[in-house]
């Protein structure tokens, strides 16, 4: 930040601290240094959140394989055989999928001397199965659509940091020139 108090100024820009009158190119330069610096900060943020996204687009990538394995593993090629879905599956569905809702264990015994019943893993139809997969691509491909948009962001972020940093060096090389010139001039 610079702040500018009468002609002997104090200038606080980047942790670094000067007192005496600035010239017109310094008071540039610290602008956009600060710009600059400002920018950077940006694109690291924007770099972090396209990483973040993605891992997440890997571990969805992981729930639709997992989703196609068990559609693999089902017993008979018509809609209604049934078979089972990973716990995964079933967790991944149940947080990002509106609508979704798990199918009770299935009821596959019991004992009538004491009652206990014995239940096997939640079935669900080949025709279900296939449903949520395309729902998981539906998730998938709005992740992918917001990356996009996220790498356009990044890119212009980026322009914008060259930018400032471009103007940056100029002025202060603008600067530097100049005193070379009234130091060969004396």
């Amino acid at each position: 930040m610079t702040t500018v108090t009468g002609t002997n100024s104090t200038t606080l820009f980047s942790g670094m601290e000067q007192t005496e009158q600035m010239s017109l190119s310094q008071l540039k330069a610290a602008v956009m240094h600060d710009r600059a610096t400002e920018t950077e900060e940006n694109v690291r943020f924007k770099l972090v959140d396209m990483q973040q996204q993605t891992n997440e687009m890997k571990a969805i990538n992981d729930v639709m394989q997992m989703l196609r394995n068990d559609i693999s593993n089902i017993n008979g090629n018509k809609d209604d055989s049934k078979g089972t879905m990973s716990a995964e599956v079933v967790q991944f569905l149940s947080d990002n999928v509106n609508g979704f809702t798990p199918n009770p264990p299935s009821l596959i015994g019991g004992n009538l001397i004491t009652g206990e019943l014995f239940y096997g893993e939640a079935k669900y139809t080949r025709a279900d199965m296939q449903l949520q997969l395309d729902n998981v691509k539906a998730v998938y491909d709005n992740l992918a659509s917001q990356g996009s948009i996220d790498m356009i962001r990044t890119n212009d972020a980026m322009s914008k940091n060259k930018n400032a940093v471009d103007a940056y060096s100029t002025i202060v090389k603008n600067d530097g020139d100049a005193k070379e010139g009234i130091i060969r001039n004396m």
